[in-house]
């Protein structure tokens, strides 16, 4: 991996959290969100999309487990 490149792991109610209307956060979404926040920390990355996927949701609660692991590359080559 290089410098800047973030690795994700996450199960699959990361990704199959629903709206009142049962659409999907979906990859799409988990990517975009990851994206706009590259620049900062992993940490932070992570509690962005939690929070990006508690706000899709709108209160509906998970139906499954929401586990998320970022891996983030620094430039002196520490994650």
């Amino acid at each position: 991996m290089d410098p800047g490149d973030i690795l994700i792991f996450y199960s699959d109610g990361i990704v199959e959290a629903s709206d009142a209307s049962e659409e999907q956060f979906d990859i799409s979404r988990l990517r975009d969100v990851v994206l706009a926040s590259r620049d900062r920390p992993a940490k932070t990355i992570v509690e962005d999309v939690y929070q990006a996927v508690r706000e899709f949701c709108d209160g509906v609660p998970f139906d499954d487990d929401a586990t998320l692991v970022i891996v983030k590359v620094l430039s002196n080559g520490e994650t």
